[in-house]
């Protein structure tokens, strides 16, 4: 997805963000429930009585684990929100005692559920093109869990399908820093960076991936990129053979690389194209 300009290569952007299956959800079958907003308007009951439709467990996600500690804090620690809204929803709504852990769990299984629903909501929209609605029910999932990877994850490839990258960025930004191991992550923001900002903006973003996993082969490339533009070749040339030596599949891509036509006519770029260098 999203290779819209030449240059860099970006990765598949949710897959990639979130190791998530996406479900695809037929369109009859996508209804706008309204579990939410009876969550919201305080009218449901989250410790028990009605259940929801929804799958306990959606691919991608791994049940939480229980909070060391009680009280407030062991409730975060078992959301990982970090999200004092939701706590002071809680309390005031159900006046819950949160420094029961029987009483904290009972309340968190629904919330979680009703995140994945709409996740998934969100992922069966974006399968069928229907970015409006796909939109909105990521922007539920985040209202209930700002920090939730798979919310971020959803949001930045639906704004990323529509070529909204300003839109995209911060998104994009924020998984990133919640996940600063995941190479991906970083080629994507620095893939965005390079079209809303510029390409030292790019460079400075994809070292990140470089400090997660020095032997990527699509970072070494995108960098190589980057370099050729900035008109720095011998370090171009130097992370193409990287790249190149780690996955030579990438041969291809450097034949018909725009970025790399400063480069062309060196005997050195030519040895790499042919698998000499």
């Amino acid at each position: 997805m999203g290779s819209r300009a030449t240059g860099s290569k970006p990765v598949h952007l949710f897959n990639s963000a979130c190791h998530h299956d996406t479900n695809v959800v037929e369109a009859a079958d996508i209804r706008a429930d309204d579990g939410a907003q009876r969550f919201r308007q305080g009218r449901g009951d989250p410790v028990g009585g009605e259940k929801s439709d929804a799958p306990q467990t959606a691919p991608g996600f791994r049940a939480a684990e229980r909070p060391a500690v009680a009280g407030e804090q062991g409730f975060q620690q078992l959301f990982d929100w970090r999200h004092a809204e939701v706590v002071a929803w809680i309390r005031r709504t159900l006046k819950a005692d949160l420094t029961n852990r029987t009483v904290i769990c009972a309340i968190f299984k629904p919330v979680k559920v009703e995140i994945q629903k709409h996740i998934e909501y969100a992922s069966g929209y974006l399968d069928l093109k229907m970015f409006d609605e796909a939109l909105r029910e990521a922007d539920v999932a985040l209202a209930l869990a700002p920090s939730e990877p798979h919310a971020l994850g959803i949001k930045s490839a639906i704004l990323w399908e529509q070529n909204r990258l300003k839109e995209a960025e911060p998104f994009m930004a924020q998984l990133a820093e919640l996940n600063p191991h995941n190479t991906g992550l970083w080629i994507n923001l620095a893939y965005i960076r390079r079209r809303t900002q510029s390409v030292e903006a790019a460079a400075a973003t994809l070292q990140r991936a470089f400090h997660a996993n020095p032997r990527d082969a699509l970072a070494n490339f995108n960098m190589a990129c980057y370099r050729a533009v900035q008109n720095r070749p011998e370090e171009a040339l130097e992370l193409l053979r990287d790249a190149l030596q780690i996955d030579p599949k990438l041969r291809a891509m450097a034949k018909a690389e725009a970025d790399f036509q400063t480069l062309r006519g060196l005997p050195a770029f030519e040895k790499l194209l042919t698998g000499r260098g």
